[in-house]
């Protein structure tokens, strides 16, 4: 069950459900393909039920116009041209059933699915999480093989840079990691760190040997957690830090539930590109604002009574949301987990992409979907639950080499599609000229067009300035 961007010619089932916007559920069947919603609001809801197929639509238009001056013939055409290709005078959007023998059943489903997006049922079912795409299914489930995950479908940073690179100096990410981190907060003896979601465990790797390298006596004393959905990236995170079995520990559970610790027991926690991947849910900024000055209003344990408790709660300012926005609610939830978990002066280093104003937007990779975090409503929820906190641009926090010169994507694409498959294989990782040279040999005198650009314009699909790192002190 997803969500469309606009209503699909001739649907097979239409329902409306009626509440205060006056807004209208769409489900669509395509045969063959999974079911699809859109909800309507004001204009758009409002055109459709008028497009009948039998008032034109000059009609129809000034019908709408009393009401709304700035309704033009021009406007509702566009409109249109997005809904359907047909002729824009008569529209007839036919309204029908499924005819095959699952229909009865497939029928409960959208009528549910409509019932859980209009917020009239208390619990949130199975199919309410598919369409928000929760996230926990595709990691708990598809993935296959680490090396792929982070190699094909879901580069990060951390992946990129797990070998001495000379954009930070000829040392690993995880290196300048564990340098950053001791500087912030001293590693003592008998530290505890918990990773969560340590994806290939390169990070992991390159911190322990840089640690063992430089405070022999942390080292043997530390212990080292992870804890990941994904039993295969678990073992994948056990393989890689094989030289280091006596410090490591994993534990297979699920982040967004209660973490399976006892309170005050980590004195480090690190999340590393991992908070995009936790679950959301969409909400009506104007519904959510009345519901909050409503006394004693009654909320349900679902998703949308979850989020609208917190917003109260933390009082986290919406006003400036868009009417429907994103809101990170996996992420919120695990901040208060880890003021639990975390010791008393303990430090929480979190790695995403996002932005301080910029409301979540969905990035969609390849059987799944990421969501961007709004870093300003991280800060304040954080600074509410009692931590200290630091924001600062990934680049900035491991010191990057900003004028770096890396290959340009179109440039990257264009030799991918140029050279034979055997060559691919090195046109993976972030490339250099002087790797570039390695690897084509004396074919590189005749691509005369490779364009390079600074390391903070971008890498590869995304860029590094988008990234930020929150640094969480708990405060006593």
């Amino acid at each position: 069950m997803i969500e469309s961007e606009y209503p699909c010619r001739n649907p097979r089932s239409i329902w409306k459900f009626s509440n205060k916007d006056n807004d209208i559920l769409i489900a669509c069947c395509p045969k063959n393909k999974k079911p699809i919603l859109k909800r309507l609001k004001d204009l758009d809801a409002k055109l459709w039920l008028g497009c009948d197929g039998r008032t034109e639509l000059k009609r129809i238009v000034k019908r709408l116009s009393g009401q709304r001056p700035e309704i033009t013939l021009t406007k509702i055409s566009s409109i249109l041209k997005k809904w359907s290709s047909a002729r824009l005078s008569l529209l007839q959007i036919k309204q029908r059933t499924i005819k095959r023998k699952d229909s009865r059943t497939k029928d409960n489903l959208l009528r549910q699915a409509a019932a859980d997006i209009f917020q009239e049922t208390k619990s949130v079912s199975q199919l309410y999480r598919k369409i928000y795409q929760d996230q926990w299914d595709y990691h708990l489930s598809k993935i296959r093989s680490a090396r792929k995950q982070f190699s094909d479908i879901e580069r990060t940073v951390s992946y990129l840079f797990r070998f001495r690179h000379p954009a930070l100096r000829n040392k690993s990410y995880g290196q300048v990691f564990r340098e950053r981190l001791s500087s912030i907060k001293p590693i003592k003896n008998y530290s505890r760190f918990l990773e969560i979601g340590a994806g290939a465990g390169y990070l992991a790797s390159e911190f322990l040997d840089s640690l063992r390298e430089h405070n022999q006596e942390a080292y043997r004393t530390c212990k080292y957690s992870f804890l990941d959905l994904s039993s295969v990236l678990l073992k994948a995170q056990r393989k890689t830090n094989s030289q280091h079995k006596r410090n490591i520990a994993s534990l297979l559970s699920n982040a967004e539930r209660q973490l399976p610790f006892r309170d005050n027991t980590f004195d480090f926690i690190i999340l590393n590109e991992v908070i995009a991947d936790f679950s959301v849910v969409r909400l009506d900024r104007d519904k959510i604002l009345n519901l909050i000055k409503k006394p004693n209003f009654i909320t349900s344990n679902g998703s949308f009574g979850k989020a609208l408790r917190f917003i109260h709660d933390y009082q986290i300012p919406i006003q400036d949301a868009p009417r429907q926005f994103i809101f990170s609610l996996g992420v919120i939830r695990l901040l208060e987990e880890l003021k639990r978990i975390l010791a008393p002066d303990g430090l929480c280093v979190i790695i995403e992409y996002g932005d301080l104003n910029s409301y979540p937007k969905a990035v969609k990779l390849k059987g799944h979907k990421e969501y961007s975090i709004h870093f300003g409503h991280l800060k304040w929820i954080a600074e509410k639950a009692g931590f200290k906190v630091e924001i600062i641009n990934l680049l900035n926090f491991l010191k990057f080499r900003k004028d770096f010169k890396t290959i340009e994507r179109c440039s990257l694409c264009l030799l991918r599609k140029l050279l034979k498959k055997k060559d691919k294989c090195g046109i993976s990782e972030v490339l250099f000229k002087k790797d570039i040279k390695k690897l084509l040999g004396k074919k590189y005198s005749d691509f005369d067009n490779i364009k390079y650009i600074d390391l903070e314009k971008g890498v590869l699909d995304f860029r590094l300035q988008d990234f930020k790192v929150a640094v969480l002190k708990k405060i006593g």
